[in-house]
């Protein structure tokens, strides 16, 4: 699954010139369930790339990180196999 900024969705849109096209458009855009997500590669630059003089805890955190995205990352390739 890969997650879209709805805003960003939307204006990238307006090129729509019919009005009931692009008013249909933007309804089903802001019908869309909203969901929770930490971009991964936020997640990398906070927990990933401090390098070698970060504390042993900062390193702990890293590995979690890295093995919670390799997790993810597998299930997703799974997921696209099966579908």
């Amino acid at each position: 699954m890969s997650l879209v900024d709805s805003e960003r969705l939307k204006k990238s849109l307006e090129w729509l010139i019919d009005p009931i096209v692009y008013h249909d458009v933007m309804q089903t855009i802001e019908e869309q369930e909203e969901v929770e997500a930490i971009p991964i590669a936020w997640l990398t630059k906070r927990y990933c790339a401090a390098g070698v003089f970060a504390s042993p805890s900062y390193h702990k955190r890293a590995d979690i990180v890295r093995q919670i995205i390799r997790d993810y990352k597998r299930e997703q390739e799974q997921i696209g196999e099966t579908e």
